[in-house]
C-alpha cells in the first residue's frame, strides 16, 4: 500500500497508481503540462535532440488506466518529484524546471529580436518609399499574421505581449490598422455599411478577407475561431489559406 498515490515511469510514459487491490495496480496516465518539438535551431543552445519533450500536469486521464497484476520493482522507477522530470523520446529525464527555463527563455529572445526587427523595418522611411510592396507585404505577415499567434509553449511570451514591454503598442496599432487598409482595398466595402457581427459602423475597421466576400470587423475576424465565414460558413479564408 505505500506505493498508492505515487507517480512511476513505466513503460515509457508516466503513472499514478491510484488504487491496489489483491495484488492489482490500477495506474493512471498523467495529462500532459506542456509540450515542445525542438527543431535543429535549439540543438546547440539548449543541448536538446531533435525530439518531442513532454512535461506532465499532477493530474490523471480518467480514460487511461491501466490494470497490473504484481507490479515488480524493476519494471518502474518510483518518481519522487513529477514536477521536475521530462519525457524526451519516451525516456526519463529529470531538471526539468532549469532545462525548460532555458528554453522558455531562448524563445522569448527570439520573439524580442522578431518584433524589434519588424518595428525598425515597418518604421524606416526609405524601405517604405523605395520597397512600398515589399513593404505592405511585410506588414500584413508581421501585423496580422505573426504578431497575433499564441505563444508556442507555456509560459513563453506572445508578440504582443513582447510589443507591450517593448513600449511599442502604440505605433504597433498604427501599423496594424494601416495593414488592415491595406487589405480593404483588395475588396469592394458599401459606404456607411456595419460589421454583421457586432453591428460597428467603424468603416476603417473594416476588413473583407473571405473567398466568399463577406467581411466583417478586424476584431470579430480574429475573435472568430473557425476557419469559416461566420455568415454563410463558407470555406476557408484568405489569412490562414
Amino acid at each position: 500500500m505505500e506505493l498508492l498515490n505515487k507517480f512511476i515511469y513505466y513503460n515509457k510514459f508516466i503513472y499514478k497508481i491510484v488504487d491496489i487491490n489483491k495484488n492489482n495496480y490500477y495506474i493512471n496516465k498523467l495529462l500532459v503540462d506542456n509540450e515542445l518539438l525542438i527543431e535543429f535551431d535549439y540543438d546547440d543552445i539548449i543541448n536538446f535532440p531533435k525530439t518531442l519533450l513532454l512535461h506532465f500536469e499532477n493530474n490523471i486521464n480518467e480514460k487511461e488506466q491501466l490494470k497490473i497484476k504484481n507490479l515488480h520493482k524493476k519494471s518502474y522507477t518510483l518518481i519522487e518529484n513529477v514536477d521536475n522530470c521530462y519525457l524526451s523520446n519516451g525516456e526519463l529525464h529529470l531538471d526539468y524546471i532549469n532545462k525548460w527555463s532555458n528554453v522558455v527563455n531562448e524563445l522569448n529572445l527570439q520573439t524580442e529580436y522578431c518584433v524589434k526587427y519588424y518595428m525598425s523595418l515597418l518604421t524606416n522611411g526609405k524601405f517604405k518609399k523605395r520597397y512600398y510592396r515589399d513593404r505592405d507585404d511585410e506588414l500584413y505577415f508581421f501585423c496580422l499574421l505573426i504578431a497575433r499567434s499564441s505563444p508556442p509553449i507555456k509560459n513563453s511570451l506572445s508578440y504582443l505581449e513582447v510589443i507591450e514591454s517593448l513600449g511599442f503598442t502604440k505605433i504597433f496599432n498604427v501599423l496594424k490598422e494601416e495593414a488592415i487598409r491595406n487589405e480593404m482595398k483588395k475588396f469592394k466595402i458599401a459606404p456607411n455599411e456595419t460589421c454583421p457581427c457586432c453591428l460597428s459602423d467603424e468603416i476603417n475597421n473594416y476588413i473583407g478577407l473571405y473567398k466568399c466576400s463577406h467581411h466583417t470587423c478586424y476584431d470579430c475576424y480574429i475573435n472568430w475561431q473557425s476557419k469559416t465565414c461566420p455568415i454563410c460558413r463558407a470555406g476557408d479564408n484568405y489569412i490562414n489559406s
